[in-house]
Parts: structure tokens; C-alpha cells; sequence
């Protein structure tokens, strides 16, 4: 509904790592942290036990990472809040964590936030917000922003959701 996750390669390596680690957080298992791209590949295995079904596994990774500021997480997490996935649904926590990546210039958080404040969902409802959000990510280059634009669903989305 709201977002498409990212595919994963190495999906078979992943759930291995997954079952190694036992889902335990990094801070547990020992893994600090250093760079980017270990950042990168913790998130991986989120992406790994989300579409292995593990969704608390997945929720625990991203947390950890979007906590220290990791964009694509704060994204994933925002929408495991938004949709009830593995974890008590809470829209203002889910508009929180998409603002977060929103505000480092994420394309799918401005996509994701601009549908929070069209319905008015985890925040009170601007609807001005949500197609200035569209805007910027359309502008960007994100297609479903753009698609929103040009079907005019801001005012659709406030109108059918707000029945």
C-alpha cells in the first residue's frame, strides 16, 4: 500500500546469517557499526527476514539501524508502524520514522509521509503538505510520487479515507 520494499540478493547467505545470529540485535551479538557499509549489509538481513516472514527479526534490525540514522530502515520501520507488521500498528510513530528519512532527502519517506498527511494519518491532515511531499519526490524521480501527482489522489485519498 504504502511502500514496496527493496529486493534482496544473496537471499539463501541472509537467512543463514539470520539463523547465526538468532535475530539477536547487534549491539548483543558484538557487530559495532563502523562505516556504511555494514550499515548496509544489517539491513540486507532485515530485508532477508522480512520476506522469510521473520517480521520481528526485521523490525529489531531496522530499528537498531534507523535509530543510528540509517535512511532506508527509518523508511522500513516507518512502514512496519504504518501497516501493523510485526509489531502493534502506530501511524505517529510511522509518520516519526518517515519523517526522519524524509528530512535526509529519502524519495520513498516523501512518498510515504505525503500519504500519511493526505489521510491525516498519525498527524493532523494537511493536504498541502502531502502534495508539496509528492512534489519533491516526483521531482526527484520517484514514480509513484509522480503517479499521485497526475492522478490528482490527494484530494481522493483525504476524501475516500476520511468516510
Amino acid at each position: 500500500m504504502i511502500r514496496v520494499l527493496h529486493s534482496c540478493s544473496g537471499l539463501a547467505l541472509m537467512l543463514v546469517l539470520i539463523s547465526v545470529h538468532g535475530g539477536v540485535s547487534a549491539a548483543e551479538s558484538g557487530m559495532i557499526f563502523k562505516d556504511r557499509q555494514a550499515m548496509d549489509q544489517r539491513y540486507e538481513l532485515g530485508l532477508a527476514a522480512f520476506h522469510a516472514g521473520q517480521y520481528t527479526v526485521a523490525f529489531r534490525i531496522w530499528r537498531e539501524l534507523a535509530e543510528g540514522g540509517h535512511a532506508p530502515a527509518q523508511v522500513d520501520l516507518g512502514y512496519l508502524y504504518s501497516e501493523g507488521i510485526g509489531v502493534q500498528r502506530d501511524d505517529s510513530l510511522a509518520v516519526h520514522w518517515f519523517r526522519l528519512a524524509a528530512e535526509q532527502g529519502n524519495l520513498d519517506a516523501k512518498n510515504n509521509l505525503g500519504f500519511m498527511y493526505a489521510l491525516g494519518r498519525g498527524t493532523p491532515q494537511d493536504t498541502q503538505l502531502a502534495s508539496r511531499l509528492y512534489r519533491e519526490a516526483a521531482r526527484a524521480g520517484h514514480y509513484v510520487a509522480a503517479q499521485n501527482l497526475r492522478a490528482g489522489l490527494v484530494p481522493v485519498i483525504s476524501a475516500v479515507y476520511s468516510q
